[in-house]
């Protein structure tokens, strides 16, 4: 079931994107409003979900989202761990670490001060908000645990796994103790008065139970039956001890409504019918108001929101109606383009509150923004070593939607990489396809150049639900050019791997040639020292003997080439 919820007041819906984004959505326009990206958010799953409100002045008085009447959101883990928004800020508060499995559930104390959650390693822990860590981790259970609900007054949690326990937070002990589900349960309601529990095990029965402490009854007052599983509930008091109660899976395809009635004699043992079906499926459903209900629907990455008549004159129709509930005429401009927020160092998002202040320099061509970009990244490093994305993201869209392609290849050229992962993941996802076919034609006449890279890892890594869910034909077809032209020089790759295996061998032989032949000479042995100085010895001897008879038979040729100087000269002198 995807991992989704309204707030309290059902003025905001929260979900859970396929790439772990956590996105925000104003029910009213139907728009999105932010986007949340968490530095490590491929690196876990997201498992459990609870809007809450802080505790804090500061928090509360904050204007980054108008209307937000609650402001945090807590997010369990696959790993064990609990990441905490704060929307407002957009930015992560704290990181709570504590379980050893699955987070199953997670929810909020009505004062913002605690969070409890329960995990698959059979333990519920309390959490200090502000602290940051545990308050108390309770007593070991015997079954995994899958969801808890806490009572109006906060005395008595109801922890749910097979079998369903009361726990009394003062004593910290179990006080009493259903057991009524075949599987683990799905939701946990208490009513307004604490008297009854309702809970699903995404089974056909919702039942409920006399969740009075005061009382030893631990049967179950009544089973609500359905044709098919309900997962999911929903509670609305009416008057007199009547309760109306909705149930719903997220694969649909009926929503059912039960009435009933609790007095003291009431205690049935036969199943109760729904007062009335309606056949369609939603992700998440709730009562809106006494008499409407509210239904989220996915269509194509997206959400809409349906209104529904249920009831009239205090009657629960037969046939479910779908009703036009009036949305604002003119959406606040702020609502117009969805903002992504990134947590810098872990924390704290990098980007702006939706409908923030324009830019002072917004009155600048796209040509002078460019260059003031340009300056800011030849400067030397800074403390921050940052440009300004947000600016660097606008004038994208800009060059984009005027296809100005010598601003496009100038902001491409950029190539760091928090620069580039900072300005795609705020990019709106509908500029995607138009900037893939750019990079693409990049890629294709220049694989080489690494900022070509860079800007493709980041549109896969911050818009892969886009990617996966969109029905452009053109980012289709872009992807299969680049994933052939990928295979291409991959193919080419390995035979370049292989013919630098033979290069390498080939020089390393040629080295090792060349040193043998740098290393061979006369070889001296110590043991033979004795013969090697004879030798020496007899050697001098006969370099004497060779330059005496050289030097003999110079003398010998000096005689005789002064026997023929002097026949020359009485030749000449007798001419």
């Amino acid at each position: 079931m995807p991992i989704a919820a309204f707030d309290d007041h059902h003025d905001y819906f929260a979900t859970i994107s396929a790439d772990n984004r956590l996105t925000l959505w104003n029910v009213a326009s139907g728009q999105l409003k932010k986007e949340f990206v968490e530095d490590t958010q491929l690196a876990n799953t997201y498992t459990s979900m609870a809007w809450g409100s802080s505790s804090t002045k500061e928090a509360k008085e904050s204007s980054g989202l108008r209307g937000m009447r609650q402001n945090l959101l807590a997010i369990g883990t696959s790993v064990g761990g609990i990441i905490l928004w704060d929307l407002n800020q957009g930015k992560v508060l704290k990181f709570f670490e504590g379980h050893r499995g699955k987070v199953t559930h997670v929810l909020f104390s009505k004062s913002g001060d605690f969070i409890y959650s329960c995990s698959e390693d059979m333990h519920v822990i309390q959490w200090s908000i502000s602290a940051g860590t545990a308050v108390h981790k309770f007593k070991k259970d015997t079954q995994p645990l899958s969801r808890l609900a806490l009572n109006s007054d906060e005395t008595v949690l109801a922890v749910g796994g097979t079998v369903i326990k009361l726990l009394d937070l003062a004593s910290k002990r179990v006080v009493k103790k259903f057991g009524g589900h075949q599987k683990s349960v799905t939701n946990l309601l208490f009513s307004e008065d604490d008297k009854l529990l309702f809970s699903a095990a995404n089974d056909r029965y919702v039942i409920v139970w006399d969740s009075d402490v005061d009382s030893n009854n631990t049967t179950q007052l009544q089973s609500l039956i359905s044709e098919i599983p309900t997962q999911e509930l929903d509670l609305s008091s009416q008057n007199g001890g009547l309760y109306h109660v909705l149930g719903y899976s997220a694969t649909g395809p009926e929503i059912s409504l039960w009435e009933y009635r609790h007095t003291a004699e009431n205690s049935s043992k036969k199943p109760k019918q729904p007062a009335s079906k309606v056949r369609t499926s939603a992700i998440r459903a709730a009562f809106h108001t006494n008499n409407n209900l509210i239904l989220a629907r996915e269509v194509n990455t997206k959400y809409n929101f349906i209104y529904m008549t249920y009831q009239e004159n205090d009657e629960i129709l037969a046939e479910i109606k779908e009703n036009s509930v009036k949305t604002p005429a003119t959406p606040l401009q702020a609502e117009k383009k969805a903002k992504v927020h990134t947590p810098a160092d872990g924390k704290v998002a990098r980007s702006t509150v939706a409908g923030g202040k324009v830019a002072e320099n917004s009155g600048q061509t796209i040509q002078e923004k460019l260059d003031v970009i340009q300056a800011d990244l030849n400067k030397e490093p800074v403390d921050d070593g940052k440009v300004n994305n947000d600016s660097l993201e606008n004038i994208l869209q800009q060059a984009l939607q005027k296809g100005d392609s010598h601003a496009i290849a100038k902001l491409l050229s950029v190539h760091s990489e928090d620069i580039v992962s900072n300005t795609i993941c705020k990019l709106p996802s509908e500029h995607i396809p138009q900037l893939l076919v750019i990079l693409t034609q990049k890629f294709e006449k220049h694989p080489e150049q690494r900022n070509t890279l860079v800007w493709l890892r980041a549109i896969f890594q911050f818009h892969a639900s886009y990617m996966i869910g969109s029905t452009s034909p053109e980012a289709s077809v872009q992807m299969e050019r680049l994933y052939l032209t990928l295979d291409s020089r991959l193919s080419m790759f390995k035979k370049l791997c292989k013919l630098g295996g033979k290069l390498d061998v080939l020089l390393s032989q040629s080295n090792r040639f060349k040193q043998q032949q740098m290393m061979s000479g006369p070889v001296y042995d110590e043991s033979s020292s004795d013969e090697d100085s004879e030798g020496e010895e007899e050697g001098g001897d006969d370099d004497v003997e060779v330059d005496d008879v050289t030097s003999n038979g110079a003398e010998e040729n000096g005689d005789v080439d002064d026997e023929e100087a002097d026949e020359d000269d009485e030749d000449a002198m007798s001419e």
